[in-house]
């Protein structure tokens, strides 16, 4: 088994696999590869056609193996391992009709916030269920009374002064994984259903990522990415516990972290624009087509998506891919009735992701890797300037059709209930 990931997830991984292994006269060995060196790696060995038994794959690469026949097809085995039967439909992708791979485990897009930093403020706290999503307003008008300078003054005041910033608002969702569920909620998508069409650039897009350019720029809570790397010494949940930002959208693996903080942190859902949304994200895990031993392999999957033999899903680093840990009132208490998961963890998290998740666009769409690296730098541009007004942003997405639209070669069937 090959896999990357922090040290929390490397020693929690190899604890799994260590209790895998016991009583078998065949054992896994698992290596670990650094994140930064493990694209290099897995390219060396997918060309000498040495795939690992199991590993880690980023998405678009494990659609591309699957397509080439050199991932087995996990949907042969729902009718031998009940756990595969349970599977969430949102995360098996399928690379052709009736043959899939799964996620490694499920991640979604979440509220963070500080508690003290929201009543302190005397803001309500984000609402915890789908029905009670705030509006784009509403969140914007609340991240404003959250923003404070040195000298006590919102951004909305006279005299708010963005060079001396005490503590943000909010941090804006630049990247795909934070605007995606925004885009859904908004009607909104990248490509058409077809995967032959750039809509990116459609007006529900262009109001989306206007308005989280705003953020920055118009109601100033939020810093700029440059401002960001003068506070962005710790992640999510270091800015959270040192109050430099009240509420952030990011993802839910930030609990991790957070469950080692002393400090009252919790959670809600996404503002909105039309339907609430959020969206169902984490890299794939493989089996190997050529594994000398595809069940012993399919079995390790299982073992390691079970929170009763992994406590990485109780500590806070991921979410189960089977429908019973978010339906069943005993599998859920089995591994979120621990300090770790906030009390709104099951309306705001759970029922939310059923309910509301949208899968991501990175398994569904062919030519990711290349696609997603190309919008996301001409969006990086966008937002490291100021220069958002009037046609602005309508003009930085048209700007990327031709550079997408060559690259669009159609979609994955991709999850079961697409």
């Amino acid at each position: 088994m090959m896999g990357w990931g922090s040290d929390v997830e490397k020693q929690g991984v190899q604890a799994a696999v260590e209790s895998f292994n016991e009583g078998r006269d065949a054992t896994v060995t698992y290596q670990f590869v650094p994140n930064d060196g493990y694209d290099t790696k897995m390219n060396t060995l997918v060309a000498a056609n040495n795939l690992p038994d199991l590993s880690y794959q980023a998405e678009g690469t494990a659609m591309r193996l699957g397509a080439q026949g050199k991932v087995a097809n996990v949907l042969d085995y729902v009718d031998t391992y009940s756990q595969l039967a349970d599977l969430l439909p949102t995360v098996v992708h399928q690379w052709d009709e009736g043959s899939g791979l799964t996620q490694l485990a499920v991640e979604m897009m979440l509220l963070w916030y500080n508690v003290d930093a929201i009543d302190d403020a005397g803001v309500p706290r984000p609402p915890a269920t789908a029905a009670d999503a705030w509006s784009w307003d509403e969140f914007v008008q609340y991240a404003d009374r959250l923003t404070v300078d040195a000298n006590g003054r919102h951004p909305s005041e006279s005299g708010f002064d963005t060079r001396a910033v005490e503590q943000w608002g909010t941090l804006a969702p630049t990247g795909w994984p934070g605007f995606f569920p925004l885009l859904k909620s908004n009607g909104a998508d990248i490509v058409d259903e077809n995967g032959t069409g750039y809509v990116l650039d459609s007006p529900e897009a262009v109001e989306v990522i206007t308005r989280i350019h705003d953020l920055i720029y118009v109601h100033r809570v939020a810093p700029t990415p440059a401002q960001f790397e003068t506070i962005a010494s710790t992640f999510t949940a270091g800015l959270l516990e040192n109050r430099r930002v009240a509420m952030v959208l990011d993802g839910q693996w930030n609990l991790l972290d957070l469950g080692q903080m002393d400090f009252a942190y919790s959670l809600g859902v996404l503002p909105k624009f039309g339907e609430p949304k959020t969206v169902n994200l984490c890299n794939a895990v493989i089996v190997a087509a050529d594994s000398e031993d595809v069940d012993s392999t399919m079995e390790l999957l299982i073992h390691l998506g079970d929170p009763a033999r992994n406590d990485l899903y109780a500590k806070g680093l991921w979410m189960p891919l089977q429908s019973t840990y978010y339906t069943d009132p005993e599998a859920i208490a089995s591994w979120t009735d621990n300090p770790v998961h906030p009390p709104e963890y099951k309306t705001a998290a759970l029922d939310y992701l059923v309910e509301n998740g949208e899968p991501e666009p990175a398994y569904r769409i062919k030519n990711w890797d290349r696609i997603g690296n190309l919008f996301t730098a001409d969006l990086d541009g966008l937002f490291a300037s100021s220069d958002g007004g009037g046609d602005r942003v309508r003009q930085v997405l048209e700007g990327i059709r031709p550079k997408v639209e060559p690259l669009l070669e159609g979609v994955y069937p991709d999850t079961l209930e697409s």
